[in-house]
């Protein structure tokens, strides 16, 4: 019983390492001791299905409690670690995918030592950091911007009165900046 005890208490410790539940909970597992509160603990307060929780208290003897719970606990150990392998993997693909695009992004060069030293800190930043998004999100909008790409000016003050006159309505003193602008 105190090898399974044990083997509760490491697994327990091991969802809690990848943020499945709380330290708090994990806690109160590691300090009990008895084998049958451990196995009713865990049944009872653990996100499993109805089923899953009948079958661990229908258990005849504590050790099969017990051993039910462990089960139960590797079993959504290792597919948690899976999903956070893919998940590490995906998220490593679009890292690549990102400096990717701001190599091809045909930024000058002060743009470009920019970019490359926010993607330096989106890399390094944490799952649960609030600047993260932002820098992403920038990023994202530096790679689209069309570095590379000129139109040809049309300074035409007449044509652009009329299309301001049509598109428009009032803002007589804002209209009559751009044309002196242009």
């Amino acid at each position: 019983l105190r090898q399974l005890v044990e083997q509760a208490k490491k697994t327990s410790s091991k969802l809690a390492e990848i943020n499945f539940i709380d330290q708090d909970f994990l806690e109160v597992i590691l300090k009990l001791t008895d084998a049958e509160q451990m196995a009713n603990f865990i049944a009872h307060r653990f996100p499993l299905s109805a089923a899953e929780q009948q079958s661990v208290l229908k258990a005849p003897s504590i050790e099969g409690r017990l051993q039910k719970v462990v089960e139960m606990l590797n079993t959504l150990a290792k597919t948690l670690q899976k999903k956070a392998g893919e998940k590490d993997k995906e998220a490593e693909k679009d890292f690549e995918d990102l400096k990717a695009k701001i190599e091809a992004a045909d930024m000058p060069p002060h743009a470009k030592e920019t970019a490359l030293k926010s993607f330096k800190k989106l890399s390094t930043a944490g799952p649960l950091d609030h600047d993260g998004p932002k820098i992403r999100a920038w990023l994202e909008w530096m790679t689209e911007l069309p570095w590379s790409k000129r139109s040809e000016d049309r300074l035409d003050v007449k044509k652009a009165s009329e299309i301001l006159d049509r598109d428009h309505f009032g803002l007589d003193t804002v209209k009559q900046r751009v044309l002196e602008f242009l």
